[in-house]
């Protein structure tokens, strides 16, 4: 994926995973609903670690790589689109998770 915004300093990169359309029972979301599950969500796959990232003495060795999922607290980060798809740049300090499997986790 190539992207012409890059983190600086102690930044990542993140996109939102995708909110469900529907619910486990197959009701499906108003797009207003999904809007805001969106803006809401708190996994997000790693795109590209800043130049700082996980360097300092206070980290030792990187947290997370490129491509693994990562649980972040809602409405972090900044959010911008870029070409229709949602983005999140926040420090590296701010993750709070990392999951092989995206799939099982709501929010509650």
């Amino acid at each position: 994926m190539t992207i012409e915004v890059h983190p600086t300093g102690w930044r990542i990169l993140l996109k939102p995973k995708k909110s469900p359309s529907k619910s486990d029972g197959g009701v499906l979301y108003a797009e207003e609903t999904q809007e805001i599950n969106q803006m809401s969500t708190v996994i997000c796959e790693v795109i590209e670690l800043g130049p700082l990232a996980y360097t300092e003495e206070r980290h030792g060795d990187p947290w997370v790589k490129v491509g693994d999922f990562v649980l972040i607290e809602r409405f972090a980060g900044m959010k911008f689109n870029y070409r229709n798809a949602e983005y999140r740049i926040m420090n590296d300090e701010e993750i709070v998770g990392i999951t092989e499997n995206p799939d099982g986790i709501s929010i509650k």
